[in-house]
């Protein structure tokens, strides 16, 4: 009786084998698993058992939802017979003839499959951004345009140039410069594929790629175009122009957003500086690491700045977030 079993177990084995070996009277087909797949799912597909699939595929052992783009080895599927129009009864029957010439679909092989970059995605916080959104942001939008930052890097201070009378009668100094038109580069607005970032980030993105826009455009005291514009006069051009309207002047901008601490500026906020008149009268845009984007008047034009700098330390307020 033991032998007996024995001697049916192992002929059991062999027809599981029997089955799973690929032979000369089968044709093999490969598979790339796209997602959701699963053992079962593609197994079911191809009128076989998931233990079977498995053993023709031995890396599939002890999986059950394979890694999308993985290569397998399957059996063709089944094609049923072409059925033919019977003129006489008008009932349908198989084209036998059509079945037996039809010659079995050998698969072609297939290319290497190139491995897919992962995506990095950032999350933004409660506040802000992440650190690491902040720190891409910078070298992949802002470097490209503003070049590496280095401490012992000259920077040009502002030149009062002209005083005028306010309304109390006070002499106050105001910064002026002659028109000077640089040439302004394109701005690419395309996003690496291999990253995702944040809404919050997206809006940064797109709110420093309005204001590099601007690079090189000439300042005028009280402009607010392409022609010319003041400090105040780009930041609310920027800012209207990716939907988020602020005030027209230095002082008003000052009053609105969610004040951020020292220190804590993110690309996108909004600097303000305490000049030629007491309270905010400069502003400009945050863009990292200390740098930021503003209309010049010692300058002339439309280009960045540095906090770090005696004078702009000096004279800063605080900064602003409209985003």
């Amino acid at each position: 009786m033991k032998k007996t079993g024995v001697l049916l177990l192992a002929l059991f084995g062999v027809q599981l084998w029997a089955a799973a070996a690929p032979t000369d009277t089968q044709d093999y087909e490969f598979y790339k698993v796209r997602s959701g797949d699963s053992v079962e799912t593609i197994a079911t597909s191809r009128g076989l058992r998931p233990d079977v699939l498995r053993q023709l595929n031995p890396a599939l052992e002890n999986v059950v939802f394979p890694q999308e783009g993985t290569v397998i080895f399957v059996p063709p599927r089944v094609e049923a017979p072409r059925r033919t129009l019977s003129a006489r009864s008008g009932k349908l029957k198989p084209n036998l003839e059509a079945v037996a010439s039809a010659a079995p679909v050998q698969a072609a092989p297939l290319a290497p499959v190139a491995p897919t970059q992962p995506t990095r995605t950032f999350r933004s916080t409660a506040s802000g951004l992440s650190e690491d959104e902040v720190s891409w942001i910078f070298e992949n939008v802002v470097a490209s345009r503003r070049g590496p930052v280095e401490e012992s890097e000259p920077l040009a201070l502002p030149e009062h140039q002209n005083v005028m009378i306010t309304a109390d009668g006070r002499t106050v100094a105001v910064p002026t410069a002659a028109p000077k038109r640089i040439k302004k580069k394109e701005v690419k607005d395309d996003e690496p594929r291999d990253v995702a970032l944040s809404p919050r980030g997206q809006r940064v993105v797109k709110l420093l790629r309005e204001s590099f826009k601007y690079l090189g455009v000439p300042y005028v005291w009280g402009g607010e175009d392409p022609s010319g514009m003041d400090c105040s006069g780009f930041t609310q051009k920027v800012f209207c122009d990716r939907g988020m309207p602020i005030p027209r002047t230095a002082d008003l901008q000052f009053e609105v957003g969610q004040v951020v601490p020292r220190g804590q500026e993110q690309p996108g906020d909004m600097v303000f500086f305490e000049t030629y008149c007491p309270g905010a009268s400069h502003v400009g845009i945050y863009v990292g690491r200390n740098q930021f984007v503003h209309a010049s008047s010692g300058a002339g034009y439309i280009t960045f700045g540095d906090l770090r700098d005696d004078y702009f330390s000096r004279c800063y307020l605080g900064a602003r977030r409209n985003w």
